[in-house]
């Protein structure tokens, strides 16, 4: 709490967890979610997405699954709440993105094709990478019309914020799609390449430049750019 200065664990390590990487937090208003994974005696692995309410002190469990099926990337935006819930099942891999509504109390399933991961969601709006490859297609889906379009763009690590969707492609150039006037930026640095895992706020993009050298290291900066509406 940056009012009070104060600190609150909310959850800890112990004997049965296992921790995954990648950013499986996030906080909108007084109601945080995460990505949790335990071990049991039977060698079976349990994951679960966790909501934890700061007003109340109260958490809950929102999804549950067992391998070899698997949930993560969640996130949240005032009373929606949206991970993916994949299986590794038969051999087959399949991933597919669910919406909760915690107001509703309803659950939606909003992607069929196995092949749907890294969802994201600010307002009316959800965004996503769909393909299993190393750079898949950039999905955006408009809650009020219940309509969805497929970029022709490719990337991975897809985030969302005010009408802006940012994306990292391989090429060390990260794209930004304004929903509003319907553009792709492509940012280009003639002496650096665009790091992985920008982010977007108030119609503003945070980027971060990796030098075009060995010593990756070194010589790391950062970039700003403001998007009118």
């Amino acid at each position: 709490n940056l009012q009070t200065n104060e600190e609150k664990i909310l959850d800890s390590e112990d004997e049965t967890s296992i921790r995954l990487m990648g950013p499986d937090a996030k906080i909108s208003g007084d109601r945080l979610v995460w990505v949790k994974t335990r071990k049991l005696d039977d060698e079976t692995v349990h994951t679960y997405i966790i909501l934890y309410d700061l007003t109340s002190g109260r958490q809950r469990t929102l999804a549950e699954a067992i391998s070899p099926e698997t949930l993560g990337s969640v996130d949240i935006d005032g009373s929606r709440v949206t991970w993916t819930k994949g299986s590794v099942a038969g051999g087959k891999g399949r991933i597919d993105i669910y919406l909760y509504d915690l107001d509703r109390d309803e659950l939606k399933q909003v992607t069929t094709n196995g092949r749907s991961g890294q969802a994201t969601i600010e307002g009316d709006y959800m965004a996503w990478r769909e393909g299993f490859q190393d750079e898949g297609h950039v999905v955006i889906y408009n809650l009020a019309t219940d309509k969805r379009y497929r970029l022709t763009s490719r990337g991975y690590l897809v985030r969302l914020g005010d009408g802006l969707v940012v994306w990292s492609n391989s090429d060390g150039k990260e794209r930004i799609y304004d929903i509003y006037t319907n553009t792709v930026d492509i940012l280009v640095n003639s002496h650096a390449k665009y790091g992985f895992l920008s982010n977007i706020a108030g119609r503003k993009a945070l980027l971060a430049l990796r030098p075009e050298s060995d010593k990756m290291e070194k010589n790391w900066s950062v970039e700003i750019r403001t998007y009118n509406k």
